[in-house]
């Protein structure tokens, strides 16, 4: 693991730090932070979108050779306020077992090579983890806590999420655009209730079926964890409608009820600061109502006439609705849209009442 944080500063007020680093078995775990109060202020007022601007990361071990990264999980990027700087980075190689690494950062906000001295983690800072096995089981879904840790300034809690085989995937809480609703609360003995410390700690939109979550430093031994929601991705499910469509129209997502407010093509699609506008196909769904405790949030694949079709989603078109854009070539030429695998919120909550003995 990391010996101590690692900062490193330019004589133009722009800096780095390392916060933390952890290498084992299933993998090295990094994640950094960058300060830069040009590009901030930049990305703050929306004329530059901060995805990217990091650019390439690569970590070297002691002997120089570069540790392979591994995509998926646990890598991310992330804008706005953190411990050091604005703009949030975490990434996921391949294990190491040398006592030192490099950072390599090249991208926008500058090139950076940060050395890292590296210590045995039973040597380092580390509190161990107390198994717990607590569950609640709601609508289908298991959370169960299985570890806790104290530590100085905070308590540590693992969660982990189960479902039906049917399940494709499945993430804690919803989204940080809804404001702290689906964050974490843990429940003392006396009734007190203690909030997640930082959303923002995550440096990531979303928190898989395993996670951890900190909370403020408690004492108590009785304890229940308070989950708002659950997202998770149905294996079955499809949506097919006609183009175009200029009227709401209720239709059924597999077994959920949603509102097409509007689909058709465009010469522009909406794009992000910094991108190209390219023409398409515009889904605009109405606010999704609860079904059987599940709401659909928003589609897994998307097909036009058959064909596969990329395609990405906003929330801006009204509150609780989203957004569906469908870049092709040819969009008037497009005459059913067929959607799978729905992205549903499982309503909770669950309360998972433990003993921390």
């Amino acid at each position: 693991m990391l010996a101590r944080p690692v900062t490193v500063t330019k004589d133009d007020e722009r800096g780095l730090m390392v916060l933390r680093l952890a290498a084992t078995d299933a993998g090295t775990e990094l994640a950094f932070e960058v300060r830069d109060p040009r590009l901030e202020e930049a990305c703050a007022t929306g004329r530059v979108d901060y995805r990217g601007r990091l650019g390439e990361v690569r970590l070297r071990d002691g002997a120089g050779a570069q540790v392979p990264h591994l995509p998926g999980p646990g890598n991310g990027s992330s804008f706005g306020s953190h411990r050091f700087g604005t703009f949030g980075r975490k990434a996921v190689f391949a294990p190491i077992t040398t006592a030192a690494a490099t950072l390599e950062v090249r991208g926008e906000l500058g090139d950076w090579d940060v050395p890292l001295e590296l210590v045995p983690i039973a040597n380092g800072a580390v509190v161990p983890a107390t198994p717990i096995d607590a569950a609640d089981e709601r609508n289908g879904v298991t959370l169960r806590v299985v570890a806790i840790a104290q530590m100085e300034d905070r308590t540590v809690v693992e969660v982990r999420a189960t479902a039906s085989p049917s399940t494709k995937s499945i993430e804690i809480g919803e989204w940080l655009m809804s404001q702290g609703r689906d964050a974490f609360a843990l429940i003392d003995h006396d009734g007190h209730r203690m909030e997640e410390l930082s959303m923002r700690d995550r440096m990531q939109m979303r928190r898989s079926g395993t996670t951890v979550v900190a909370f403020p430093r408690t004492d108590s031994r009785a304890l229940t964890l308070i989950v708002s929601a659950v997202v998770v991705q149905e294996s079955e499910g499809t949506l097919e409608f006609e183009l175009p469509i200029f009227a709401p129209t209720d239709l059924f997502f597999g077994p959920h009820p949603v509102t097409i407010r509007y689909a058709s093509a465009v010469d522009a699609l909406p794009t992000t600061p910094g991108d190209a506008a390219r023409p398409g196909i515009d889904v605009q769904f109405g606010p999704a109502v609860w079904h059987n405790e599940r709401r659909m949030l928003f589609p897994g694949p998307v097909l036009v006439d058959g064909v596969y079709a990329g395609h990405g989603t906003t929330g801006y078109v009204e509150p609780g609705g989203v957004r569906v854009a469908i870049p092709l070539a040819q969009p008037t030429s497009a005459r059913k849209v067929t959607m799978h695998e729905p992205v549903v919120a499982v309503r909770g909550p669950w309360e998972v009442r433990f003993s921390a003995v």
